[in-house]
């Protein structure tokens, strides 16, 4: 009885081992098979987030300051050209995001909401609390991610164009876009002188973000021709001079300047000017009041090195040139150089001449010689 007893309590004791065994490899397998689903799961969920990060404005954003932080500026700049409209070169826009990033940790910059067209949205850049720029932010059509660039400084033009022919700024077709006509308007440098119905009447374009000057290309530069008006960021696109034109403009453009210089420097009077001069404009108004005194005297005047240069006509009845000329005054011990650029702008009048609207003095480098 005892024997029996004691055998069954041993196989009793087995098969409580082996149960526990089988437990335990259930709960070891429980516990595998759960862990490989919440890996997945946790991997699934960490590629879904990676991928809303990516796709959003935030991750897009970041993604952008660490390829600038890392100077992939031609990278940059090809995706300016793909999803934007960028009149900037590739030169240009370098140099304008390494002054504008340049020693800026890219963590350490921040952004906030500025407004939005309803297509593009725009951010304020700051770093260290200071505002150093604005982003643009885009999501083409069919792309699941946002596309940034750093906005130019807006350095705006306008383009008054004459020919009809029509232009490009950095392969962008200007004319054929309406989002940067403007209107149908006369000349500015001859506009509120009461000469429209002289007039020509020229498409007027405007043209933001420009980091330099534009870079013009005409569809025909082999009859057309582009002049900037030094007074205001602008520029007349029109028809080349003939020859005949080109001698007749040079003519009265090398005339009035040496008669403008003899008056400023008391070597030529008054009358002598007015002769060529529009009355009642704004530079003559100023000119006839001007204060000539304060030239030194001196015993002799010389011209040296004239050239002229963007000579444009503006239909039948105006045009435009510039001269550049060094001005010599001398004494009997000293000798004084004045190098000197001016713009000037001719309408003809009732009598069928030329006189003289406007005299601009340019200081810019960039000038066309």
């Amino acid at each position: 009885m005892a024997r029996r007893v004691k055998e069954k309590d041993e196989r009793s004791y087995e098969e409580r081992v082996k149960t526990g065994r089988q437990f335990y490899f259930f709960l070891l397998k429980l516990f595998l098979s759960a862990a490989v689903v919440l890996g997945a799961g946790l991997g699934y969920l960490w590629y879904w987030l990676e991928r809303y990060e990516a796709e959003s404005i935030n991750g897009a954003m970041t993604t952008y300051f660490e390829r600038v932080g890392n100077q992939d500026w031609d990278g940059l700049y090809q995706d300016d050209v793909d999803y934007f409209v960028e009149f900037n070169s590739k030169e240009d826009v370098a140099e304008y995001l390494f002054s504008t990033y340049n020693g800026k940790n890219s963590w350490g910059l921040t952004t906030s909401f500025s407004w939005t067209d309803g297509k593009n949205e725009f951010y304020n850049v700051y770093y260290e609390r200071e505002q150093i720029c604005i982003i643009e932010l885009t999501k083409p059509a069919g792309s699941k991610t946002w596309k940034v660039r750093t906005l130019s400084p807006s350095g705006e033009y306008y383009f008054d164009d004459y020919t009809g022919n029509g232009f490009t700024i950095n392969n962008v077709d200007v004319t054929n876009n309406e989002a940067y006509y403007k209107e149908l308007t006369i000349p500015y440098g001859f506009r509120d002188l009461d000469l429209d119905a002289k007039m020509p009447k020229a498409a007027e374009y405007l043209v933001r973000g420009f980091i330099h000057t534009p870079d013009i290309e005409l569809k025909q530069p082999q009859t057309d021709m582009y002049v900037r008006d030094h007074t205001t960021n602008l520029y007349y696109i029109g028809k080349k001079p003939s020859e005949e034109q080109l001698a007749e403009f040079t003519e009265e453009i090398e005339t009035v300047s040496i008669d403008y210089c003899k008056y400023i420097t008391r070597d030529g009077t008054f009358y002598s000017l007015n002769r060529h001069l529009y009355p009642y404009t704004e530079f003559y108004n100023n000119i006839r009041g001007f204060d000539n005194q304060w030239f030194a005297s001196h015993e002799s005047i010389e011209f040296r090195n004239m050239k002229v240069f963007d000579v444009m006509p503006v239909g039948e009845n105006a045009f435009i040139g510039s001269i550049s000329f060094d001005y010599i005054v001398s004494t009997t011990s000293v000798n004084r150089t004045y190098s000197n650029t001016y713009q000037l702008f001719f309408v003809k009048n009732s009598q069928n001449d030329w006189k003289l609207t406007n005299l601009v003095i340019v200081y810019d480098d960039s000038i066309q010689e």
